[in-house]
């Protein structure tokens, strides 16, 4: 399928409205789903790494202008890669910090929703781990004082979190630290390392890195080199083909779709896989209770939950039903007969 706008913006580009056919693609799906979702600041290439991850060079679309492509957020939904039993839901969110739009508010409920719905969040950000990028990233630690209904869930919150990744884009300086080779993750981490110290401002800056690092206990982070030097064709990325990609670009985008498909995991409720129709209501319900501004996990938990065991009880009685009907179609029938369907009732109750 080509990818579909799951969430408008409405008529001020700042609502959030969910496009009630482009869920019904969702809630047909059977198979347990595992979510992906990429936020960050606009035009920062986004959409391409998704892409990647669908294996194609056109899905979501990209844009050579500076003006922000995506509005909302878009979903792409096919076989998880190597695992057809599985399905890969892929969510492209609307750029942060557009100009136009000027709206904290709605970035802080974008962030929340993607970061809410996925098993793999991904943070996308160019050139390097500075303090305008941390800040960027700051919006979770809002998340629990804004939108949580209650202290209790404030403490647990970060254990519904999605694995992190903070991919950075076009990056050329050397992965080192005081003269020394480190990998993108040692990078990451030194980036949140605090300062030693006094002071409302080193007390700000160390409340942050905590707080990214207490929210984000599984994150990773992989860098990419510019795609090719040719600065026209940078506008293009999506009609290049792999020949035509810096080598070690190529191979930093490989490494990436093999992480994230060798480590994705199924969305889970209570431990459990979903699919579909589950994740569609979970979606419903964390975008009605964002609007409110008062988000419970064990509310929309327990909500799914309820209403899957009410769907799967209908579906039951249904079939249950239609069995009967058809096999038993006159009375009297033997005691061996009945017993029969009573077990096989039995099996849905």
């Amino acid at each position: 399928m080509d990818p579909v706008q799951l969430i408008s913006t409405g008529s001020s580009g700042s609502e959030l409205i969910i496009n009630a056919d482009a869920l019904n693609l969702i809630k047909d799906e059977k198979r347990p789903v595992t979510v992906v979702s990429i936020i960050g600041p606009y035009r920062t290439g986004k959409s391409y790494l998704l892409n990647r991850l669908m294996g194609k060079s056109n899905g979501f679309e990209l844009g050579p202008t500076m003006e922000a492509k995506t509005k909302g957020i878009w979903f792409w939904k096919g076989d998880f890669p190597g695992q057809p039993k599985r399905c890969l839901i892929l969510l492209d969110v609307e750029g942060l910090s557009d100009a136009k739009k000027g709206d904290a508010t709605h970035d802080l409920n974008l962030f929340v929703f993607a970061l809410l719905a996925s098993s793999v969040f991904i943070y996308n950000t160019k050139s390097t781990i500075d303090a305008n990028a941390l800040d960027g990233l700051h919006l979770a630690t809002k998340i629990s004082d804004e939108l949580l209904s209650n202290s209790e869930e404030e403490e647990t919150f970060a254990q519904h979190f999605p694995d992190f990744i903070w991919a950075i884009r076009d990056h050329h300086l050397k992965l080192e630290i005081d003269g020394c080779p480190v990998t993108p993750n040692e990078y990451f981490n030194y980036c949140l390392k605090g300062k030693k110290g006094f002071g409302s401002k080193v007390a700000n800056y160390n409340a942050l890195r905590d707080a990214i690092s207490n929210y984000f206990p599984n994150r990773d982070c992989f860098v990419f080199p510019p795609p090719t030097s040719d600065m026209e064709k940078m506008n293009y990325l999506d009609e290049l083909s792999d020949a035509e990609l810096a080598p070690e670009f190529k191979k930093a985008a490989d490494n990436f779709v093999a992480f994230v498909v060798n480590h994705a995991k199924p969305k889970l409720i209570k431990g459990t896989e979903i699919g579909g129709h589950a994740f569609s209501l979970m979606m419903q319900n964390y975008l009605e209770s964002l609007l409110k501004k008062n988000i419970s996990i064990q509310s929309t938990y327990s909500f799914v939950v309820n209403a899957e065991n009410r769907r799967a009880l209908e579906l039951a009685m249904e079939t249950v039903k239609k069995v009967l009907k058809e096999e038993i179609s006159s009375l009297p029938i033997s005691t061996e007969t009945m017993t029969r369907y009573l077990k096989f009732c039995a099996k849905y109750a």
